[in-house]
C-alpha cells in the first residue's frame, strides 16, 4: 500500500529524532577543540578532499535523474551538466511549469546546438513541495519509468512568521525535509536500487557549536539562541515543528536532511543515499550571496 502524507509525515519525524541533544561544553579547552576541529574539517573539504568531477562513460548516458528545484540555481546546472556532459535524461521538478519550460528549453537548445551525440535529453514537470498531494501528483506522472537517481535539491530560506501550513506544520520544514522524505518514500518503492543525494549546508552545525562554547560565552547569546541543543531534540519534534517559522528554521531543515540520507539505506537496502554541503554557492538563495564580494566571487 503506498505510504499516505500521514505516514510521511510520522516517519520523518521518527527518523529525526535519532538526533539526540548535544551535551554543553565543560570548558574552555573543549569548545576551543570543537571549533578548531570544524575549521579543519571544512578546509580539508573546500581544500583537499575535492576532487574533479568523473569523467562521463557509458554507465551515466541514459540514466534518469530527478532534480527538484531545477529551474534556477544549483538545480539549473546540475540538470545542465548532467544532461550535457553525462548523457543523462534529467526530469526537472519545479514549482513555476512556466519557468521549469523556459529552463529546460535553455538546456535543451544547448544541447542541440552543441551537436553531442553523447548528449542526454530534460523533461520539465511540476512539483510544489509545499504540498505532499503534488508529491504524489509527480509520481504518478513519471508513471512506469524508471529513475536512477533522485536529487533533493530544493530549498529556500524562509521569514521567520511564515504560519504552518495545510498539514499543521512549520512551511520551510515541510518543503525541505518533509516533502522531500515522501517523494523518496514513493520513488523507492519501485525503484529499490535508487541513488539518493540531499542537498544539505554545512550551516547545520549552526545547531550545535553554540552549545560548545565556553560557559562565559555561551551566557552572552543563550537568549538570542532559537533553537535547543541539538536542534532536532524531542521537544522540536513533538511541537516545534508545528508552529509558525522561526530563525532556525534552515538549519533545523538541513541537519534533518543529513539525518535522512544517514538513515534511508538501513530503511531501503540495496538503495544508497547522501547529503552533501555545496560550499560558498552563487545563487539566489540568499541576496548577498550572488554579489561579487563574497568568498564564491573570490574564488575562496
Amino acid at each position: 500500500a503506498r505510504t499516505s502524507p500521514r505516514q510521511a509525515i510520522g516517519a520523518a519525524v521518527g527518523s529525526a529524532s535519532l538526533l539526540r541533544a548535544a551535551p554543553h561544553a565543560s570548558s574552555q579547552v573543549r569548545a576551543v577543540a570543537v571549533l578548531a576541529a570544524v575549521a579543519v574539517v571544512s578546509h580539508l573539504e573546500d581544500r583537499v578532499l575535492l576532487r574533479p568531477m568523473p569523467t562521463p562513460n557509458r554507465t551515466h548516458r541514459g540514466k534518469v535523474v530527478v532534480v527538484t528545484g531545477a529551474n534556477s540555481g544549483v538545480g539549473f546546472e546540475l540538470s545542465r551538466q548532467l544532461s550535457m556532459v553525462y548523457g543523462a535524461n534529467v526530469v526537472m521538478a519545479c514549482r513555476s511549469e512556466e519557468r521549469c519550460g523556459t529552463a529546460a528549453a535553455a538546456i535543451a537548445g544547448e544541447i542541440e546546438s552543441s551537436g553531442s551525440l553523447r548528449g542526454g535529453t530534460v523533461t520539465p514537470m511540476r512539483l510544489d513541495l509545499s504540498d505532499l498531494s503534488s508529491v504524489e501528483e509527480f509520481v504518478d506522472a513519471l508513471g512506469e519509468r524508471r529513475v536512477d537517481v533522485l536529487m533533493n535539491n530544493a530549498g529556500f530560506v524562509p521569514p521567520p512568521g511564515m504560519p504552518p501550513d495545510a498539514n499543521g506544520l512549520d512551511p520551510a520544514f515541510a518543503s525541505m525535509h518533509v516533502s522531500h522524505f515522501y517523494l523518496a518514500e514513493l520513488l523507492v518503492r519501485s525503484n529499490p536500487a535508487l541513488r539518493v543525494v540531499n542537498t544539505s549546508s554545512g550551516t547545520h552545525h549552526i545547531c550545535a557549536v553554540p552549545f560548545a562554547l565556553p560557559p562565559s560565552l555561551f551566557g552572552l547569546v543563550k537568549d538570542r539562541l532559537p533553537q535547543r541543543p541539538g536542534c532536532l531534540d524531542e521537544q522540536y519534534l513533538e511541537t516545534g515543528i508545528r508552529t509558525e517559522t522561526d530563525a532556525a528554521a534552515y538549519i533545523q531543515s538541513k541537519l534533518a536532511n543529513v539525518m535522512h540520507a544517514s538513515s534511508f539505506p538501513a530503511r531501503h537496502p540495496g538503495s544508497v543515499a547522501f547529503s552533501v554541503d555545496l560550499g560558498w554557492v552563487g545563487t539566489s538563495i540568499m541576496p548577498f550571496m550572488r554579489g561579487s564580494v563574497n568568498p564564491a566571487g573570490l574564488g575562496m
